[in-house]
């Protein structure tokens, strides 16, 4: 045994032989189960890296660290502004480790094949210091993605979905998010494979190549392979009682909802819950002198809270505006708002005063472009620069910019599609335009302005009325930058679409009333997610393993 070192980052080559994968199912991995296993689809676009970047590599340098070794198994190499695994031997395995060690990363890569039989890359996580355990997500031609969770040499395939179309010579695009114990894989923007698995929870991240147990010599070339920071997620005190389509607002610390609807249906809720994310605890507060749920609710410069709006137990739309004052624990009716409906957004801008934007009327089919504006001082409204269209179930929120922004919503919340754009409202000039596309179409999601100027999507539904979350396609968190109109996908939440997010003072996003993951119903966890800070990325000496079936060699890098 020899062991090299080197003053740059640890990579390592392992090399598994394995029995055929391309015939195991989720489970341990066994040599005929069926091969195709399926979870939904829902399109993301690639991240694209910002801040939060830890270590990235175009491969244009062959001094950038990665290993370099030819056996007779397999060869490890830079090659024309690429990183190739050429991968001999079939039915077998080929690693390539980085130098980044962590959890809650998001390791995206371009993964191409330079030959035309079929073959099988992918990308690992939480790879262990001895390479015997990790996590390995791999994509193919025409055929299937899947994750994998490898501990001390026992494979186990945990999800399985769609592979690449296309020509198989052309590049790819794969991610491979990790967010507490949630793990997910994409193929080019696409979710493909998803697990909650939490054996293993750090590690390092690297490449692989596969062969299939009937062929040999693959070629997997790898280009702009980039680590980042993912958001990390704590799971905080239940609400109370589960319900569905309530508002939310922070306050002085705290963080306040209203009313909603029951899980078995009934009345609209006048309750009102207070959360401490201090003391991570619940407590009731006085009700709601009117129940409603689908209301906007929006904290006023004094601290105070206003409900507005919203929809009944009768079904039909209200106008009704109440202040709650969260010190005292009192209400107090305020002046109606002029035109009654439900699904509105509601924000208050620089200057104290409070814009309804939008909404629904009646059952949902009927959309209105209506901004009125509530002045607090004078308890009076004026009305406002309509929308460009009419628009309901968005999420609307004051930017670092001071623009009120617009993200997606509906033409008719019984008529998809979804809007995609991302309407902006100068207060200067008092006029919307149109400043972005949005990457999903999103329908009833949350968003809040953070305190590094970001604005978070949280949640939501895409796609005809899809949430995002609900039956396993995942929820999620994307960062939009108002100053210069660029969307990031920034973590997979550990629950589906929550009914509420709001920002803490201390800059942390609360999600409530969420749902677990895959579970179709009103829901009450509330989930709490930390925006990562830029990362750095820790030297330490390389080691280049080579590892067949039998034996382990420990081999001097060049």
């Amino acid at each position: 045994m020899v062991r090299g070192a080197l003053p740059r980052f640890c990579f390592a080559l392992i090399f598994l032989s394995v029995v055929d994968l391309a015939s195991a199912s989720v489970g341990v991995v066994s040599s005929s189960p069926p091969y195709q296993v399926f979870i939904p689809s829902v399109y993301v676009p690639p991240p694209t890296p910002v801040s939060s970047v830890i270590y990235r590599d175009d491969f244009s340098d062959p001094s950038s660290g990665w290993p370099i070794s030819d056996t007779t198994d397999a060869r490890y190499d830079y090659n024309g502004g690429e990183y190739q695994i050429l991968l001999r031997s079939s039915g077998d395995t080929a690693i390539a480790e980085s130098g980044f060690s962590g959890s809650n990363v998001n390791v995206q890569v371009d993964a191409r094949l330079a030959t035309t039989s079929p073959g099988i890359y992918g990308i690992l996580l939480d790879v262990s210091p001895d390479g015997n355990s990790f996590y390995l997500f791999t994509a193919e031609y025409v055929g299937s993605s899947n994750l994998y969770r490898v501990v001390n040499g026992v494979w186990t395939r945990l999800s399985a979905g769609g592979g690449f179309g296309g020509s198989q010579l052309a590049q790819h695009h794969l991610t491979a998010v990790r967010s507490g114990s949630l793990i997910d894989g994409y193929v080019d923007g696409v979710l493909t494979v998803s697990a909650d698995d939490s054996t293993l929870s750090e590690g390092r991240v690297g490449l692989a190549a596969q062969t299939f147990s009937f062929q040999s010599n693959v070629d997997a070339r790898f280009d702009n392979f980039v680590v980042q920071n993912e958001m990390s997620w704590a799971t905080r005190a239940d609400m109370p009682a589960p319900r569905s389509y309530f508002g939310a607002a922070a306050s002085n610390g705290m963080i306040y909802t209203f009313g909603g609807t029951p899980p078995e249906g009934g009345p609209a809720l006048n309750t009102v819950e207070a959360f401490d994310p201090v003391t991570n605890s619940w407590t009731e507060r006085a009700q709601m002198p009117t129940g409603r749920f689908d209301a906007g609710v929006v904290t006023a410069a004094d601290g105070s809270i206003y409900v507005i709006g919203g929809e009944g137990s009768d079904g039909g739309d209200l106008n009704t505006v109440e202040r709650y004052d969260p010190v005292s624990n009192t209400w107090t009716p305020r002046a109606p708002m002029p035109t009654a409906r439900s699904a509105l957004g509601v924000v208050r801008a620089e200057n104290g005063k409070i814009y309804a934007i939008g909404g629904s009327r009646y059952d949902g089919s009927t959309q209105v472009a209506t901004v009125e504006i509530y002045d607090p001082t004078n308890d009076a409204w004026t009305t406002g620069p309509s929308l460009p269209e009419p628009d309901s179930g968005f999420a609307a929120v004051v930017g670092p910019d001071r623009r009120i922004y617009v993200f997606g919503g509906c033409c008719s919340a019984l008529n998809p599609p979804e809007f995609d754009t991302v309407e902006a409202l100068d207060p200067w000039t008092n006029s919307w335009s149109v400043v972005a596309t949005t990457p999903s179409m999103f329908l009833r999601p949350s968003a809040v302005t953070a305190l590094n100027n970001k604005i978070y999507i949280v949640g939501g539904g895409i796609a005809a009325n899809n949430f995002v979350g609900s039956g396993g396609s995942g929820g999620h968190v994307e960062e939009y930058n108002p100053l210069n109109g660029t969307w990031t996908f920034r973590a997979t939440s550990p629950y589906s679409d929550g009914s509420a997010a709001v920002l803490t003072s201390n800059g942390k996003i609360e999600i409530l009333g969420a749902c677990a993951r895959y579970l179709v119903a009103i829901c009450q966890s509330t989930e709490e997610g930390t925006i990562p800070a830029p990362g750095t990325l820790t030297e330490s000496s390389r080691i280049v393993t080579h590892r067949s079936s039998s034996n382990t060699h420990l081999l001097s890098a060049p």
